[in-house]
């Protein structure tokens, strides 16, 4: 074997044999040098990826024998992998903050630079560079991590920005969309936490006033027996009915009327003093003989004469 093999990103199905001549016939495996990780020979990855690659030794074993071992570097080649889930991410922060987005690429071998693109939530795009914004790229071995800084972020700053990379194998890239959440300021929001606060205590203050009144608690009067307020002689009874008839615009006088041995009779108007010219008018039927009597005696005494 070959002390280098070159295996490339994304293979579905890569092995290595390791054949080995001996007698008795030795027990080969395969182990990551300095680790103490074995795997079976012929060494087998379902999926090669970028953490793969290193040194791996082809170890071979007999009894009584001493083991023989043999060195083989695995280099794993191919476009960029971005690290992360899926190719998009969401990010959130208020208005004020400070946000730091990255991309971490691996990749054999590694861009030159990762670039930056702002598509507002207009849909125009634009391409940041370090002139304008803060962006810092480091390396690694086989991986690249670039950072955008955007300070004091505000409300216009949201959309996505697009990081993407490219070498002779292929591009990559990856969509984080930043929204921005409008902050209410400390000078709205004191007042505002202090208004709530004063309402509560005022609803909780009028609350206890009217289940303390309720239950009599409070506001109950009191009567002083000391006072002796009863009448020198005893009231009179007071009708257990007195009900009021008529309208106001029917021009008769209302009657009372009131509940007499659980009837309810009209009450008789009141007595007027009688003139003399009224008499034969409303005198009752005696005095009304009384006077044909003393007429009839006059006219007798008359004719007399």
């Amino acid at each position: 074997m070959d002390d280098k093999v070159t295996a490339l990103s994304e293979d579905d199905d890569f092995s290595l044999n390791c054949l080995v001549d001996g007698n008795p016939k030795p027990k080969v495996t395969w182990r990551r040098k300095n680790t103490k990780l074995y795997w079976k020979n012929p060494l087998r990855f379902h999926r090669v990826r970028y953490d793969v690659e290193g040194m791996y030794q082809c170890v071979a074993t007999s009894d009584g024998f001493l083991e023989k071992t043999k060195d083989v570097f695995i280099d794993v080649v191919g476009k960029p992998y971005m690290e992360g889930e899926g190719d998009t991410a969401m990010v959130s922060a208020d208005t004020g903050e400070t946000v730091r987005l990255a991309c971490t690429v691996a990749a054999d071998p590694l861009p030159s630079r990762v670039q930056w693109t702002w598509r507002n939530n207009y849909g125009f795009e634009t391409e940041l560079d370090s002139a304008d914004f803060r962006i810092v790229t480091t390396r690694r071995n086989q991986e690249m991590t670039s950072s955008l800084t955007i300070q004091n972020v505000a409300v216009k700053d949201g959309g996505s920005y697009i990081c993407e990379t490219t070498n002779m194998f292929g591009t990559v890239k990856r969509n984080i969309h930043l929204e921005i959440k409008e902050s209410i300021p400390k000078t709205v929001m004191i007042p505002a936490i202090t208004g709530g606060v004063v309402l509560l205590v005022t609803v909780a203050v009028v609350v206890t006033i009217v289940i303390c009144k309720r239950k009599g608690w409070i506001c109950k009067s009191y009567q002083d027996d000391s006072l002796d307020l009863s009448a020198s002689r005893p009231m009179p009874p007071v009708p257990k009915y007195v009900y009021k008839t008529g309208t106001i615009d029917s021009g008769v006088e209302d009657l009372e009327l009131q509940e007499m041995y659980g009837t309810l009779k009209p009450r008789p108007p009141p007595r007027m003093e009688k003139k003399w010219e009224s008499v034969g008018l409303s005198y009752s039927e005696a005095v009304e003989v009384a006077v044909r009597v003393a007429v009839g005696r006059v006219f007798q005494s008359a004719v007399a004469l």
